[in-house]
């Protein structure tokens, strides 16, 4: 297998990084989640193609519902990562049965919903600011200021997840995705620790600079049932 490069640091070094975090009790495992090296083209509503390559974790491809939980499965940091074939005493994750393909037909179609969503905010608040200029003339409604925040978040939440997987995959924060091809992909294993504390579970990935938490991944599984007997059913049959 392709592992990265990478040497697994000290132990103390992730102690200490769990007491900043403040967690006390816990265990600690090293494992190697596999990744996918990919090449890929995108085809922009506007009909230009932009291609770019990024890594995305293959063992959690068949849980996320939506795009913002398909978001920290992007780790094109990884390609910054010398690779090189061994082994290593760690436990290496299974790769989803969802090919890579199809999981970016996935971010394409989410891509595509969370435009829509975009516009029928953007409409709603627009009715909104029709009203508010009523309020020269007439009392606001009831509830006014409460609508205009709660569509303002809304709005706020989506343009972040677009402007987030825009900005992992190479594209200007305007553009639209219409769809996504997989023109090479390539399997590795990144170095990891997964921390479990109190029934909960956290990623920390290793790097020339030390660890770094997977936050994004943790909430996932939190979010995700499947997901967190995914982990559970790992580390009690290893």
């Amino acid at each position: 297998m392709l592992v990265t490069s990478v040497e697994w640091p000290r132990e103390s070094l992730v102690n200490e990084l769990l007491r900043k975090m403040k967690i006390r009790e816990y265990e600690v495992r090293n494992i190697l989640p596999p990744y996918y090296s990919v090449s890929y083209d995108v085809l922009t509503e506007k009909g230009i193609s932009k291609g770019g390559r990024t890594a995305v974790n293959a063992s959690f491809l068949d849980f996320p519902k939506k795009l913002d939980q398909a978001i920290p499965l992007f780790r094109p940091s990884l390609l910054k990562q010398e690779v090189e074939k061994g082994t290593e005493d760690a436990l290496a994750f299974p790769v989803s049965k969802l090919g890579i393909e199809s999981f970016f037909l996935n971010i394409s179609s989410w891509a595509r919903e969370t435009e829509e969503k975009i516009r029928e905010v953007r409409e709603s608040i627009r009715k909104i600011y029709s009203t508010l200029r009523l309020k020269l003339i007439f009392p606001a409604p009831p509830g006014f200021s409460v609508t205009e925040e709660k569509y303002s978040k809304i709005l706020s939440k989506l343009l972040g997840q677009k402007y987030g997987i825009n900005l992992i995959l190479g594209l200007e924060f305007g553009d639209s995705i219409k769809e996504i091809s997989v023109s090479k992909s390539e399997l590795f294993y990144s170095k990891a620790f997964l921390v479990e504390s109190g029934g909960d579970f956290l990623i920390l990935e290793v790097s020339e600079k030390g660890v770094e938490p997977l936050s994004g991944l943790s909430r996932l599984v939190k979010e995700v049932p499947e997901a967190e007997n995914y982990l559970k059913a790992l580390i009690h049959t290893k």
